[in-house]
């Protein structure tokens, strides 16, 4: 166990580095003293399946393609692009056929190999950086661990990311209430390598992209004038107004947004000629949970080797009424059927799908099946038929209840917190090289008392380390385990 005297510096480092929280500090995430283990043969399976994942999202993307052009059933196409205006459409399907690459992916698990979402916009590359190094200084490793930071957090990944940029600029998109933390991250990689990046907050980005550069005059302004006044001037802007773009990396903004820039047409054109970098792709694909479904239609089965089967949890698209039929695992049911099931028959977890930001991040949009009585669960499938009158697809996904215990640090009494079930979300950040070769980067954890674990202000962080000496215990619990180590 990290101890306090360890865990009050590692505090006061992320304190005064201001890179581990959005907006003060009353939002940054408490100090884990107890590492989220892994054993030796997750790991190895860990790393192995990002090849994989890569795989099958390149066969959803062909899939779509498929489904444009009429080799399997019109409904993919639909599902993909529900929400886009005809315009967009036409400039989604582009860049699906000619731009659909995946470089940076990171999975959302529970537990290790129960993979609930795949998310390729990696937000909070910031906050996760600024704790691996925290946990470096201040959480030593110790015998019989690994550490599975392989790639110095997240700095190397973007490094790579602009590897074939045609400038060294690179722009980290991000809301306003994360400049600060974004800002750290944009001093370190301007510290770290050959790049010149820069903060820009994603609300004024679309007033500054002027043909293929970016008028940053007003950005840098506002940065300067903001809390984000720690950003280290690099030598490359001094004297400058207007510079050219090689890479943005974007997070809440998605095409949707994009086109509404005054100069799409201008940062369109170069980003399919490959003269600007734009991760993650600008692919509905990329910002949504639609594939988690797509990976379930029986049209997609076909498309898949034997090693690319069984990846996720049982997730189908949610019917828009009570008496549809749908396929989950190797059940059929009905929304009647589970609306008179006990809590623990109802497992599950229901989430939007679609393209809007704000429900598709967060948490937001996700509802528990097993919570609450019966006319609760009904009242809440209720509320999501009315989210769907905008055509917006819900999944229904098979549910892993998996609890840590967990101990943590209380910075106002300098004591230790134990709480000996809390949930879990371990993140595996995987990033695919131009050649194909796929570089297993590292894997960051948070535990919450909340089912959704989150990176809230009452969630706590901690290490994620393979143990070579301990002993995996599984603890029935209710309707799930504890997952403990000896």
């Amino acid at each position: 166990m990290l101890p306090l005297i360890s865990a009050h510096d590692q505090y006061n480092y992320l304190l005064q580095t201001k890179g581990a929280y959005r907006e003060n500090a009353e939002r940054m995430m408490s100090i884990g003293l107890l590492p989220l283990y892994l054993t030796g043969e997750e790991f190895t399976l860990t790393k192995q399946r990002g090849r994989i994942l890569y795989q099958v999202l390149d066969k959803k993307n062909q899939f779509y393609i498929d489904s444009i052009n009429g080799r399997v059933g019109g409904h993919i196409a639909a599902i993909v692009e529900v929400g886009l205006d005809l315009e967009t459409i036409k400039i989604q399907r582009i860049i699906a056929t000619e731009r659909p690459r995946s470089v940076w992916i990171r999975t959302d698990e529970s537990k290790p190999g129960f993979i609930v979402e795949i998310q390729r916009r990696n937000g909070g590359l910031c906050w996760w950086t600024n704790r691996l190094d925290a946990h470096q200084l201040f959480f030593p490793l110790e015998a019989n661990e690994l550490s599975t930071d392989l790639t110095n957090g997240y700095v190397q990944p973007i490094i790579w990311l602009a590897e074939d940029a045609k400038t060294p600029f690179t722009v980290l998109i991000t809301p306003t209430k994360d400049i600060p933390s974004q800002t750290w991250f944009a001093n370190r990689l301007n510290q770290e390598s050959d790049l010149v990046a820069i903060p820009v907050p994603s609300e004024i980005l679309g007033k500054c992209i002027n043909g293929t550069t970016l008028e940053i005059t007003l950005e840098l302004r506002d940065i300067l004038d903001s809390p984000a006044s720690n950003y280290i001037w690099p030598k490359e802007l001094a004297g400058k107004t207007e510079i050219p773009i090689g890479t943005i990396y974007r997070r809440e903004l998605n095409i949707i947004d994009f086109t509404q820039f005054r100069n799409f047409g201008e940062l369109f054109s170069a980003y399919l000629k490959g003269d600007i970098i734009i991760q993650p792709e600008l692919n509905v694909l990329a910002d949504t949970k639609v594939g988690m479904g797509l990976y379930f239609d029986p049209e997609f089965q076909p498309y898949l080797t034997p090693e690319e089967q069984g990846l996720f949890p049982a997730t189908a698209f949610m019917p828009q009424d009570f008496h549809t039929e749908f396929i989950l695992g190797n059940q059929v049911l009905t929304l009647g059927m589970m609306s008179k099931m006990s809590r623990n028959e109802r497992k599950i977890f229901v989430k939007y799908g679609g393209p809007n930001m704000y429900y598709s991040y967060g948490g937001r949009g996700v509802f528990r099946g097993m919570d609450g009585s019966i006319p609760n669960f009904v009242d809440m499938i209720k509320d999501v038929f009315g989210r769907m009158k905008n055509g917006h697809p819900w999944l229904i996904q098979e549910a892993d209840i998996t609890y840590y215990p967990m101990s943590y640090y209380n910075h106002e009494t300098n004591s230790a917190i134990y709480d000996p079930r809390m949930h879990a979300r371990i993140c595996h950040h995987y990033f695919r090289h131009p050649d194909g070769r796929v570089t297993y980067c590292a894997a960051d954890g948070v535990t919450r008392h909340h089912w959704k674990a989150t990176s809230a202000n009452d969630a706590v962080v901690a290490p994620v380390r393979v143990t070579l000496g301990k002993r995996l215990k599984l603890e029935s619990h209710k309707q799930g385990f504890i997952r403990k180590f000896e």
